[in-house]
């Protein structure tokens, strides 16, 4: 140990260090340092509200995201990848933390507590550069998601459009001094407002809610007489123009997919893969009045849950991985790649050596409802109550011979139900109980108007 002394030269003033790393003047380039091998570069890419079946492995239609599909046959494919929630916070929440959103408590509005151990944390305190580009709301300083990020640039949409935002993570990918670098980028490209082709046209949507309001008005009348409610006049109308909605969404998912395959072919030419790690997934998907709604929140339909998630580096051979995973399970992944041990009370594993079928719990919470859905080899309980052991049953699924979740078992009571929860109360035992305490975001009118924008009114 050593001591280092700093000297300013100039006229009086305050300096300051951010964040101030001792190297060698000369660094080299990526992947050819001379010092020798050194931990691999980790790139962690979530596109919010992306939908599994928005790529051809997945079930979609095979030139809907050409550019990832691509990447999809290059890549370690996890074909059973669920969120743990169907909302931005705690899903995030839980990729940081590898804990389920019933430990961490992230929910609402509340942040996630600065207390539990992150991801960025454990890899920043074993001489990785740890930064974040992210499109802000829930995934802010905030609400707590900045612990661990040596840098963390968040801004608005409305105020970074996509292909800026890939800038700026080529910038933070330039600003190299010879760490490794876990870099985490985040958008809400795909998410609403939805927007069309790589200058993000609303016109489009603006021309889409005009016809909303216009189907609105026709039926104010009985809404005034009492036989429908507002409510439910908002979702008679998007219902019925429903395959345009999903259109608007659509449009963003191709832009999103040719924005980022120029990013894409930019880590290609470099030969990221043959030092780096990249992994590509969704915090949730979005419904589509496939059970009756639209959007996110609310109970875990398959559509809600279903994500992405491919990961591509070196030593991992392209292939499809059938096992059941989640957001849980990318930070004890991400810290074996950089051979460090597991976050302490993680419940995730390592999804490089997944080679067993495990249940898994889903939740969320609104301000009216919380939501509890557990999955085990292709069923599927959604619960009244947040409470797996004493909660009646709201729904049931056989995955296995109802993919579209189409066919309510519960009121036939097969005998499953009960043996499988019996079978999920020694993982309830574990995931039902807080670690950490959060607290409510103290949310600032800039975020308040950002929210807002994308849809969340609470």
């Amino acid at each position: 140990r050593g001591r280092f002394t700093f000297r300013v030269r100039g006229a009086g003033g305050t300096t300051a260090f951010f964040a101030p790393t001792i190297g060698p003047k000369e660094i080299g380039s990526p992947g050819s340092r001379p010092w020798g091998d050194t931990s691999p570069d980790i790139l962690v890419f979530v596109g919010d509200t992306f939908r599994a079946d928005n790529l051809a492995i997945y079930g979609g239609p095979p030139d809907l995201t050409p550019r990832l599909n691509a990447l999809a046959d290059r890549s370690l494919r996890f074909l059973q990848a669920r969120s743990p929630s169907t909302s931005t916070l705690p899903a995030h929440s839980s990729l940081f933390t590898g804990l389920s959103p019933t430990q961490h408590g992230a929910t609402r509005h509340r942040a996630l507590s600065r207390e539990l151990p992150r991801l960025a944390q454990g890899l920043h305190e074993a001489g990785y550069r740890t930064a974040a580009v992210s499109d802000s709301g829930y995934v802010s300083r905030q609400f707590g998601m900045d612990v661990g990020f040596e840098s963390f640039d968040e801004r608005a949409f409305l105020q970074r459009p996509f292909v800026r935002l890939l800038d700026d993570v080529r910038h933070t990918r330039a600003a190299d001094d010879g760490r490794p670098l876990f870099l985490f980028v985040q958008t809400y490209r795909v998410h609403n407002p939805f927007r069309s082709g790589l200058e993000e046209d609303q016109s489009a949507r603006r021309a889409f809610l005009e016809e909303m309001r216009a189907a609105f008005r026709a039926k104010r009348p009985e809404a005034r007489r009492g036989l429908l409610s507002v409510e439910a006049l908002v979702e008679e109308a998007y219902a019925k123009h429903g395959d345009r909605y999903r259109d608007l969404y659509l449009d963003g998912v191709r832009a999103f997919d040719l924005a980022l395959g120029e990013f894409l072919d930019e880590l290609d030419a470099e030969g990221y893969a043959e030092r780096g790690y990249l992994i590509f997934t969704a915090d949730h998907g979005e419904e589509f009045f496939e059970h009756g709604g639209r959007g996110h929140g609310g109970p875990a339909f398959e559509e809600r849950v279903r994500i992405p998630l491919l990961m591509r580096g070196p030593g991992i051979e392209p292939g499809d991985v059938e096992w059941a995973c989640s957001l849980l399970d990318v930070a004890p992944t991400v810290l074996r790649l950089a051979g460090l041990d597991p976050l302490p009370r993680a419940v995730g594993r390592d999804l490089l050596t997944l080679n067993m079928e495990r249940p898994m719990l889903f939740y969320n919470a609104s301000t009216s409802e919380e939501y509890l859905v557990a999955l085990d080899e292709g069923r599927k309980l959604f619960f009244e109550e947040p409470d797996l052991e004493r909660s009646g049953i709201r729904a049931a699924f056989d995955l296995n011979t109802d993919p579209a979740e189409q066919v309510d078992l519960a009121s036939e009571s097969p005998e499953w139900i009960e043996s499988m929860r019996a079978k999920l109360a020694p993982l309830w035992s574990v995931l039902g109980q807080p670690v950490g305490t959060s607290e409510r975001a103290d949310i600032d009118p800039g975020l308040a108007e950002h929210l807002r924008a994308l849809g969340y009114a609470e």
